[in-house]
């Protein structure tokens, strides 16, 4: 660890006093791809929790702050042979530049930019043959704003740094989550860079920890608490027959259910609040009309696509056709303006700005989804064949499923359409898909004396622990567009028609 005349100190309102090394400064955060983060929402919550104005900027340094708590302690408390300093620095590196290349307004433009493009890319910058072997063998597509972030990070900062102790190619599995993998394609935890990769990339690590304080502080809801000293005191590393084992001490059980709790209640009431999926579809609209107009292209979903370049993140020569806009190390500020120089605006572009959203949600939550349609959900009549065969619980399953699928099929919103008389964008669909990795607590380990087991085997009574989550969607209407005596009224008509239209196919 730096020496305390080494390092700056900077106030934090979430971790206090957060100490990082002079160079860091002055070579990383104190440069224009840095500092962006400045102008990135850390979360796109605000449209219901207005206080929830934070950055990507801050977190980036809470996210350092918490990997140097787990450092330190892995430094001092953990009996580690042959702990290579070069691993934790390179961690503790990872930590600050994890969001560098973080796409504007958080996730909700992610996808527009081209995964494959950006894999490419960091593949030929980075040019390292066991990382490209990793690679091939990775079953889970790769998060847009990680890449991004990786190939920032060794593209503009690798020859600013010249630092001998950092690993590159192993900072760039920490962003983006790529632990190594032995010849028989299987996770190699032999290698004690692959819990570091766990410690940043995991489920209860330094990124999720820091958003977990950070977004609790900033949106006001303050369900629970976390002890976060006590959290990361806990951490234990134990390594059985040459493979290490990443755990928490079993004194450390109530931060890890807190943990859960909060990851749990955000997806759920925060970043699944009807009034958030509303928001950002419009926000999403909007720039499609304004990169349709800015990039000179009728297909507006094609120009927002183009609009997402990930080469303006390095170079500074990228300039829209329509008023010369320089477009490089884009952030919200970039589109926000976009939308503003955009003549003819649309619903959507004005609905943003002034927060006055056309469309009303049938349903405001899960549960609400789940209560509107219990009747065709539940009350599912059983075929004497499967009640013969005592498959009754696994047909009841298959037919929920398929029906809830229904509900978020665009032929449901079809056959609305149509039986209402009402024109394509009356009514808007959003699926909502649960983030098993966010929330599963069969990844958590607990070291109980001389025994490690999974968080979820417990004996314990909790609602962390959860199931197979059931996927739901919103549904928004302009009612105005309906006849009817009032907007209850029109509602129950349209879900009414959804459970004709499901009935009618299972």
């Amino acid at each position: 660890m730096e020496k305390l005349n080494k390092v700056k100190r900077i106030l934090d309102s979430v971790h206090g006093q957060i100490k990082i090394p002079k160079d860091w400064c002055e070579k990383i955060i104190d440069t224009p791809h840095f500092q962006r983060l400045r102008r990135i929402e850390q979360n796109s919550c605000r449209t219901v929790f207005p206080s929830a104005r934070h950055d990507r900027f801050i977190h980036s340094l809470g996210v350092y702050h918490i990997g140097t708590l787990i450092a330190k302690h892995l430094e001092e408390e953990c009996e580690l042979p042959k702990l290579e300093y070069s691993i934790l620095k390179t961690y503790r590196l990872a930590c600050l530049l994890h969001d560098v290349g973080h796409t504007p307004f958080s996730h909700t433009f992610e996808t527009y930019f081209d995964e494959r493009k950006i894999r490419e890319a960091l593949v030929n910058v980075l040019a390292d043959d066991d990382f490209n072997s990793d690679l091939k063998v990775r079953d889970k597509k790769l998060t847009e704003h990680e890449l991004l972030s990786a190939y920032v990070s060794i593209s503009l900062y690798k020859d600013i740094l010249s630092d001998k102790d950092i690993n590159w190619p192993l900072l760039v599995r920490m962003i983006i989550g790529l632990p190594f993998h032995d010849k028989n394609d299987q996770r190699d935890n032999s290698r004690f860079e692959n819990i570091m990769i766990d410690l940043i990339h995991g489920t209860i690590d330094a990124d999720g920890l820091d958003y977990v304080c950070r977004d609790v502080w900033a949106g006001g809801y303050h369900n629970f608490s976390i002890d976060l000293q006590r959290l990361v005191d806990s951490i234990r590393i134990t390594k059985i027959d040459n493979k290490y084992q990443l755990s928490f001490s079993a004194k450390a059980l109530n931060e890890i259910e807190s943990v859960l709790n909060i990851k749990n209640f955000q997806y759920l009431y925060v970043f699944s609040h009807h009034k958030v999926c509303l928001e950002q579809y419009y926000l999403v609209e909007a720039m499609k009309t304004a990169a349709a107009y800015h990039m000179d292209i009728k297909d507006r979903d094609a120009a927002l696509r183009k609009l997402c370049d990930f080469n303006a993140f390095l170079k500074d020569d990228i300039t829209l056709p329509k008023h010369n806009y320089n477009f490089f190390r884009p952030c919200d500020d970039d589109f926000v303006a976009l939308m503003k120089q955009t003549p003819n605006k649309d619903m959507y572009i004005d609905g943003w700005f002034k927060r006055k959203f056309f469309h009303k949600p049938l349903w405001k939550s899960k549960m609400h989804f789940f209560h509107c349609f219990s009747d065709v959900l539940y009350n599912i009549n059983i075929p004497i064949a499967e009640q013969r065969q005592n498959n009754a619980d696994t047909y009841l399953k298959k037919i929920r499923e398929k029906r809830i699928i229904a509900i978020c099929d665009d032929k449901c919103k079809d056959f609305v359409l149509k039986k209402f008389n009402l024109a394509k964008d009356d009514i808007i669909q959003r699926t909502i898909e649960s983030k098993i990795r966010k929330i599963n607590s069969n990844e958590v380990y607990v070291s109980l004396g001389d025994s490690i087991q999974k968080f979820s085997e417990l004996a314990h009574d909790t609602f962390t622990v959860v199931e197979e989550p059931s996927r739901f969607c919103y549904w928004y209407v302009n009612l105005e567009k309906m006849e009817g005596n009032n907007d209850s009224d029109k509602c129950k008509r349209i879900i009414d028609e959804i459970k004709k239209y499901i009935q009618s196919f299972f």
